[in-house]
């Protein structure tokens, strides 16, 4: 009771010195004033807190500009960021950063269990290295609990940074971009990177550039120019999944946000087909790279697939023999895996090239078994549940969110059929967002007995 009292206290003291502007000491006791300084204290450290991971999300693609020494710059911004943000939060213990980073927290545990069997521990190493880079980050973010508006402005960091690598991208690329060349490749491979990273940067931004537009009240023109944008440099990489990606997380987001509604689903789904097929046309008869690319895996399709192939023939036939090589490693061991980091060992040793599965799936069922699959995915699917639940909610700003979460998170388990990212924090920092506020900001539900006395 007398904390009750001594809260609404503050709170009438505080309101009246924040319109008096000053704060009338007379009227407050030593013990009290103490407790409004810490609670304004706590305030103002959430605060920096959230500008240090806005600045982390600016530096995963704006380390490149830096060139060579980029994964440097970009592993020290990722320290200092997430334990000074993490020493100015720790106090307040708002939250615990939801199912996802529980359950990447298990699987990273795990990850580091596993060398215990490897056949090359060095292989591991580097891996290792990168969860644990991760986790501090999801850390970072569980301690300091974003509001949405603050994670808005972390993710407006990411995204302003995508932006100018691009700006960057096309002007060092622009001679070339009316051939064969896929933008991108010039700064990246310079910075010790390549065209995946950038593309998968550019599909994440895309996305949250889209979400914008379809749930902000206002800017709409500003986020659609920029979606627009981020979208032709994604054609402009060759990178098959810029093409689909943006598109499937528009669609999903949309029959997400009407889905009590047949009809409108329906005229989602016939406007979501016209639009494939006019960027089909365009992509095939402007953007050389892509559409070339995009023609000869139509083709592999039609005429039954391609051969898989270690070595020597094409993108889809390499990537077939990994797969199929990934399937070979996850049956030897199925329970426990190869251990983390050594799907390239295991290529290697059977003729092919010291490359990932190209399938986060397969690399992490070839890797950790069952085991560390059920880890990561599980808190994928918890967090996804939480998330559904989010939509039914009254405050719609939380809910537009939840869908967001939701349709990035079914974008993104498609991209990983051709691609491996549980380990990299310029993709993990968009789950670890999604999975705090999701946790820590769900509005507050009446239980059932106080509903039934209302």
């Amino acid at each position: 009771m007398y904390n009750n009292v001594t809260n609404n206290e503050n709170k009438r003291i505080f309101d009246a010195s924040h319109n008096a502007g000053r704060i009338p000491r007379s009227n407050i006791s030593s013990r009290q004033y103490g407790h409004l300084g810490s609670v304004l204290a706590g305030v103002t450290n959430v605060r920096v807190s959230v500008l240090l991971l806005a600045v982390l999300a600016f530096s995963f693609p704006g380390a490149m500009l830096v060139g060579a020494s980029s994964p440097q710059i970009h592993d020290a911004a990722l320290i200092a960021c997430s334990l000074f943000s993490i020493f100015l939060s720790v106090r307040e213990k708002k939250g615990w950063g939801g199912p996802f980073f529980i359950g990447f927290g298990l699987f990273a545990a795990f990850s580091l269990f596993s060398l215990i069997w490897v056949m090359k521990p060095g292989a591991a190493l580097g891996r290792l290295i990168d969860l644990a880079f991760a986790v501090l980050m999801g850390l970072a973010i569980a301690l300091c609990s974003p509001t949405q508006r603050e994670i808005n402005r972390i993710l407006n960091a990411y995204l302003l940074g995508t932006v100018v690598v691009s700006i960057v991208c096309i002007r060092i690329d622009w001679a070339s971009l009316s051939g064969w060349a896929r933008l991108g490749r010039t700064l990246f491979e310079s910075a010790g990177s390549n065209l995946i990273e950038y593309s998968c940067m550019l599909i994440y931004a895309q996305m949250y550039a889209a979400y914008r537009f379809l749930a902000s009240r206002d800017h709409h023109v500003l986020w659609g120019i920029v979606f627009i944008f981020l979208y032709i440099c994604g054609l402009l990489t060759g990178v098959r999944k810029a093409l689909v990606i943006p598109i499937v997380f528009i669609y999903v987001y949309l029959v997400i946000r009407n889905r009590r509604n047949a009809i409108k689903i329906l005229g989602i789904t016939l406007l979501a087909g016209i639009v494939c097929g006019i960027i089909f046309f365009i992509v095939t008869n402007y953007f050389t790279s892509m559409g070339s690319r995009l023609l000869d895996m139509l083709n592999d399709i039609l005429n039954g697939g391609a051969d898989a192939v270690p070595s020597g023939g094409s993108s889809v036939e390499e990537r077939k023999w990994l797969r199929q090589t990934a399937w070979q490693a996850f049956f030897e061991k199925p329970v426990f895996g190869l251990g983390v980091g050594q799907f390239r060992v295991y290529s290697v040793a059977h003729g092919g090239p010291e490359l990932y599965a190209h399938n986060n799936y397969l690399e992490i069922l070839a890797n950790l078994g069952v085991v560390g699959f059920v880890f990561y995915y599980g808190a994928m699917a918890l967090m996804t549940r939480v998330l559904w639940k989010g939509l039914a909610t009254s405050d719609e700003g939380y809910s537009r969110f939840c869908s967001f979460g939701i349709s990035f998170l079914a974008a993104v388990l498609i991209m990983e059929y051709g691609q491996v990212d549980y380990y990299q924090p310029y993709f993990l920092v968009f789950p670890f967002l999604i999975s705090a506020f999701a946790q820590s900001h769900a509005p507050i539900r009446p239980k059932r007995s106080d509903a039934h006395e209302l």
